[in-house]
Formats: structure tokens, sequence, C-alpha cells
């Protein structure tokens, strides 16, 4: 048996006894080391896999509180709530509605990450995380693009103007030398005096791609 597998064993034991009815959810789950991820994770098929390094590197009483935080993915089935949600959104709501409610039972957790971080209160949904999580993204996404197409509108406008500048400045000499000036029209035909294609407007790209839902599980 390796060091690790002792040490997540022994942390499973602990678990028991800081949360009886999630220890009895840790008691379980399967334990698969795997090297595919940094830490934890859980599978909806209740398969629990850990990073050898990462049990090495903590506490055994802080491996404990991981164990009960995958304990609640299954208890409060996450996998299957939040699989509309792309991964990520899902995996940050989660782990805020997980980790508000053991640090408030005093459960130890290695660097939880909270709502607390972006002024929102403990206590809430997964789902009302997740949904929150979206609409700051939206927001986000919309000034970008606002701010985008007025760039494009304000580099357009000056090329415009310097093409007319540049379009008056040669009509004035033509007309000093006793050249003949040509029509607009006639300037179309040719091509000569068409918009430039950096004049023109172009479509900003923006990435509204989600990933989607990891079948290896939530961390």
């Amino acid at each position: 048996m390796t060091q690790a597998r002792e040490r997540i064993l022994a942390a499973r034991l602990q678990a028991r006894r800081l949360q009886p009815y999630l220890g009895s959810i840790v008691l379980r789950m399967a334990l698969v080391e795997s090297t595919a991820r940094p830490t934890l994770w859980v599978s909806a098929r209740w398969v629990c896999y850990y990073n050898p390094e990462f049990v090495a590197r903590i506490s055994v009483r802080e491996l404990a509180g991981v164990l009960l935080h995958e304990a609640y993915h299954l208890a409060l089935q996450h996998h299957q709530r939040m699989a509309c949600y792309p991964h990520d959104v899902a995996q940050i709501a989660a782990d805020w509605a997980i980790n508000s409610l053991l640090i408030a039972d005093g459960v130890a957790l290695p660097n939880p990450t909270l709502p607390d971080d972006y002024g929102l209160p403990r206590g809430w949904s997964a789902e009302q995380y997740a949904d929150w999580l979206l609409d700051r993204a939206a927001q986000s996404q919309s000034q970008s693009q606002s701010q985008s197409q007025s760039q494009s509108q304000s580099q357009s406008q000056s090329q415009s103007q310097s093409q007319s500048q540049s379009q008056s400045k040669s009509q004035s000499q033509d007309a000093s030398t006793g050249a003949p000036v040509s029509s607009s029209a006639e300037r179309d035909c040719d091509g000569v005096g068409a918009p430039s294609p950096n004049a023109m407007g172009r479509a900003t790209d923006t990435d509204g791609s989600s990933a989607g839902q990891d079948a290896s599980g939530l961390a």
C-alpha cells in the first residue's frame, strides 16, 4: 500500500467522525489513484480519484475536508443538476455552495474558494451562483463588444476623413494644372477611390464557446 493510499484511508475515517451523514457517502466512494487532475474529483458513478502528490502535500485533517467536499457533490446531485451549465461555471458554483456549508461547520479545507471573494453572500444554491456567473460573463462580453465597435467606428471615421482630405487635395491640384477632374462614378468604375477594406467595419470575433460537461466529474 502506498503512502498516499494510507493517508487517504486515514482521512476517510476522520471524515466519517466529522460528518457522519456525509462520512457514510465517503465510505461508499471507490478510491482510485490518478494524475489526470491536480487534486481530487468525483464522478457521477461515485468514483473518487485522487492525485498522490496532492494527498501528500496537505494534512490528513484537510484531506478529510476535501473528501467531505466530494461527498457533498454526490449528496446534492450536482452532476445531474448542473449538467445544463458550462463545466467551468458549474465547477465554481458548486464549490462555492459546498465550501460555504463546510466552512460554516468548522471543517478545514486547503485554500477554499468562496463567494465572499466576489462580494456574494454564502448560502446560495449552486444554480444561483451559476446564474450570477453567467450574467456577469454576459455583461463583460457586451461591454467588450461595445468598446470594440466604438473603436472600429472611430477608426472608420478617421480613415474616411483622411480619404476626403486626400481627394480634396487631389482635386485642387488637378484644377490648378488644368487637368480634367473625373466624376465619382468614373472613379468607382475603374476601382480608383473605392473604399479601402481597412475602412470598412469588421465584425469583432468573440469567444462565445463553452466547455462541455466533463464526464470525469467535479473537483
